[in-house]
């Protein structure tokens, strides 16, 4: 399979390369050897009409292809303040230098005019002014209208697909991997121009020697934004219209203070709110903290209470807080420290239905539970960083912990029986990352980085029959590693990396007051990884083999193998505004300490599973072929990308339910499944009536094998999910958001024993219409959520917001939930089970707000 994927690999990028015309060079001034960058290179027809177009780089090369089919006579060479060239086709040679002589340039008197997206260099300049519509408050709500860019729900910005790497504000990194605080609350009319740094590499002594193919992005602010304090009052009261509903007084509202200077930086705000908003977002890490060390997680869950598929706002009883502070100083030409801490304290009420049938049980076995119960959360991070990003070093020391005091209860209706729920998962960690990059000139680069972080994660869960487990997980993992990189010859990079890593996994369990029983897991690794990376024009290449020797411990089993872990990738710029990426890598990934005890473990009051017992390693390999295309003139960007996942060595569970009680425990067989998945998204803007639409998809099918009472049944599951959305201002007080979606799945068992396919086919749609004469805004939403095959049931929102708006305050009212929808039914298929829910939904409600600029 290794092979095959390979080979598939290699087969599917030679793919793309069809037959062209290819024309290669540099220019320079003439009289010198300086290279010319940003000279237009234009191939013409007989006629003169251009066939085809590229920039030369900064040291004045370029490559210029033209598609098959056209006919070039005429290469041009023009560049502001340079005499223009032509030269005929026939007397250019590939490779010629093309000189370029100086001459004065008279300007004319012009009338200075506003472009909507420009390119320069490497950068992607979006003018806010050219994409906001009127209803639009933060910058987010533009981002998400910019295309190219898409804002996800969790808060985190995406650019062709691919999350962004860095989050500037005047340049400045303020934010971290928090920084939709910043997206979601900055005013839009606070800042002019929003850029995309493509192929962004954040160090600066690894440019031009460790290309990147991440973005970053880069908020310009207004004149009146910086180096001043800005600040936002913000508050609101209503109250529940609903008959038959209990009153509950509605609050929500922020305060907020910025400052947006060239040498300090700071962002805080306090932010209260019961109206269901998930603020707790804004405060998300995006990314890891710590480079290259994931946090441990918690053996138990909270009581579930939400409701898949449905805006958390719709049905969420919250009474949440959040807190947090950003703090950003200069200490020197290239050095920053940043401070940061934020808090996020939530009492959340609620009811929920639901209805499991197992689909890896005999008989297809349901449990029916009502649910009345809250989940009280107190959440803490902080962070201190220390930055030095200077030409020749870089150095960079993060310290970070977060400590929660998590807690959830409910009384539950199962199959009948009155039921207690309580669950405590709490978290407590500290981390700290170093990392130092030195620049030794002549394209060589030294680098080291050390990791440690330490975990407590004590837990208590009240299981169904009335006795509790309790559970003290400790985790230690250490990371420490050099790497060496050079330029071999030409634009050929070595690097040559070494470390070791450790980990300590451990638990102490005691449940059904038995015993204590406690388990330990741990690994130490040696690594040695050379990778090559070579860039000549438009292509480039990265290849690794990563050897691990690793010794793992667990009871009384010690083992020690070496494992080879090859990666490569590829990047093919096809044409200016295509390109073509593949890779390939394979992955051996230990078990954790969770999936390996014989201990039975509970993750919630009624379903415990037991892990292998030994030690074991899962593979897999994945295949990737991606296709990205961005023409900023005619605002057109898309990207399309196909993967190939195959994992083996996947441990089969046989589950059996006994009474109320799930139970999973190992089969002594394992299984390989391989997964399709395929995935885009279009977006076109147009000048017109500032409209942008786009399209997405992605589609899955997953074979793979599952067990029940001890036979084997092979399955398939396929996924389906397509968008469409749209804005546009068909009138300067007139405009329109409207986002649908369809999602399909179904499960298919390809069995004697077992004959059975289940689909579940869903639709959501949302419209938003403004209309919006002189300061006044009326917002009317829509949505509706609706099946043909009752997977949802049919239920449509409306809410109607007024508001009063300046520049400096705005005064409002909004009414949610228009016509008092009560509940909310949805299915679900899973690998081993399908879910019904029902839940309750927040009833009419009534909110005044205002808010004032400071």
């Amino acid at each position: 399979m290794r092979y095959t994927l390979l080979t598939l690999m290699v087969w599917l990028t030679a793919m793309v390369v069809e037959a062209q015309t290819s024309f290669s060079g540099r220019v320079v001034a003439e009289g010198s050897k300086k290279g010319l960058g940003w000279a237009s290179v234009v191939a013409e027809d007989g006629n003169h009409k251009p066939v085809a177009f590229a920039r030369t780089k900064e040291d004045g090369t370029f490559e210029l292809k033209v598609q098959a089919g056209k006919e070039p006579a005429w290469l041009s060479f023009s560049l502001l303040s340079y005499a223009k060239k032509t030269i005929a086709v026939a007397d250019y040679r590939n490779g010629q230098t093309v000189k370029m002589r100086e001459e004065a340039l008279m300007l004319k008197e012009v009338k200075a005019t506003s472009k909507r997206l420009v390119r320069r260099s490497d950068t992607l300049v979006y003018s806010v002014a050219g994409f906001r519509h009127k209803q639009d408050r933060s910058i987010a709500d533009v981002i998400a209208k910019m295309p190219g860019l898409e804002v996800k729900q969790d808060g985190s910005i995406q650019y062709q697909g691919k999350p962004i790497n860095e989050f500037y504000i005047g340049g400045m990194n303020l934010m971290g991997n928090n920084y939709s605080l910043a997206s979601e609350n900055i005013n839009a009319n606070k800042v002019k121009n929003v850029e995309v740094l493509t192929n962004h590499q954040k160090v600066k002594a690894l440019r031009g020697v460790q290309f990147s193919d991440q973005a970053a992005l880069n908020l310009v602010l207004e004149e009146d934004a910086k180096n001043t304090w800005l600040g936002l009052v913000e508050t609101g009261v209503g109250t529940t219209l609903q008959q038959n509903e209990t009153d509950r007084l509605l609050r929500d509202g922020r305060l907020m203070a910025m400052m947006f200077g060239g040498k300090m930086q700071s962002l805080s705000m306090y932010k209260w709110n019961n109206t269901g908003k998930n603020i707790k977002r804004e405060i998300r890490d995006l990314q890891n903290t710590i480079a290259d060390i994931s946090s441990a997680k918690s053996m138990i869950n909270s009581v579930g209470l939400s409701a898949p598929g449905l805006m958390q706002e719709r049905y969420t009883m919250n009474d949440s807080r959040l807190l947090a502070t950003n703090w950003l100083r200069k200490a020197g030409k290239d050095a920053t420290i940043r401070f940061q801490l934020n808090g996020f304290i939530d009492n959340t009420e609620g009811n929920r239905y639901s209805e499991t049938t197992y689909s890896d049980v005999m008989g297809g076995a349901i449990i029916t539970e009502e649910a009345n119960g809250e989940n009280r959360q107190s959440q803490w991070k902080g962070e201190l960083k220390y930055e030095r990003n200077g030409e020749k070093l870089f150095v960079t020391n993060v310290l970070s912990g977060y400590m929660d005091f998590d807690k959830s209860w409910a009384t539950t209706y199962t199959n009948g029986q009155v039921l207690r729920q309580e669950a405590a998962p709490k978290e407590r960690w500290v981390g700290d990352h170093l990392e130092i990059v030195k620049a030794l000139g002549n394209d060589r680069v030294l680098r080291l980085n050390a990791s440690g972080f330490i975990a407590y994660l004590p837990g208590m869960l009240l299981l169904a029959d009335s006795t509790s487990q309790n559970v003290d997980q400790h985790a230690t993992q250490l990371r420490v590693g050099a790497s060496f990189r050079h330029k071999l010859f030409g634009k050929l990079y070595v690097s040559y990396k070494t470390g070791v890593d450790y980990d300590d996994e451990r638990f102490a369990l005691s449940c059904h007051q038995q015993p204590t029983q406690r388990n330990s897991y741990q690994q130490f690794s040696w690594y040695l990884q050379p990778s090559f990376n070579i860039k000549r024009n438009d292509l480039e290449l990265t290849a690794s083999l990563p050897f691990r020797l690793i010794n793992r411990h667990f009871g009384n089993e010690n083992n020690t193998q070496g494992i080879l872990t090859p990666t490569i990738n590829i990047h093919y710029q096809l044409l200016s505004e295509l390109a073509v990426i593949a890779s390939y890598n394979y992955n051996w990934q230990p078990a954790s300490l969770e999936d390996m005890t014989a201990v039975p473990v509970y993750s919630s009051y009624r379903s415990y599973s037991t892990g292998i017992g030994s030690l074991y390693a899962q593979n897999s390999q994945n295949g990737n072929l991606k296709f990205e295309y961005s023409n900023p003139v005619i605002g057109l960007f898309g990207h399309i990308q196909a993967t190939l996942l195959y994992q083996d060595n996947q441990p089969l569970y046989n589950s059996q339910l006994d009474g109320i009680f799930y139970h999973s425990s190992p089969s002594g067989q394992f299984y390989d499944n391989t997964t399709w998945m395929l995935s885009g998204r279009l977006s076109k803007s147009l000048g017109t009536m500032k409209f942008i639409t786009a399209i997405d998809g992605n589609l899955s099918s997953r074979r793979s094998t599952t067990m029940m009472s001890g036979l084997l049944l092979p399955y398939r599951l396929d996924s389906y999910r397509c968008g469409i959305s749209f804005s546009l201002r068909p009138a300067q007080t007139l405009s329109f958001e409207e986002e649908s979606h369809y999602q399909y799945s179904c499960q298919k068992f390809n069995s004697i024993q077992l004959s059975d396919s289940r689909a579940l086919r869903s639709f959501t749609h949302t419209l938003k219409s403004y209309y919006m004469p002189g300061n006044w805004q009326i917002e009317w939403t829509n949505e509706m959520y609706h099946s043909n095959d009752h997977s949802v049931s049919f239920t449509y929102f409306s809410d109607l917001q007024v508001s009063y708006r300046t520049k400096k305050h705005e005064f409002g009212v909004k009414v949610g939930n228009i016509f008092g929808n009560k509940d909310y039914e949805r299915r679900y298929i899973y690998t081993n089970y399908t879910s019904y829910t029902m839940n309750r939904l927040r009833p009419r409600e009534i909110l005044l707000k205002a808010s004032f600029d400071l």
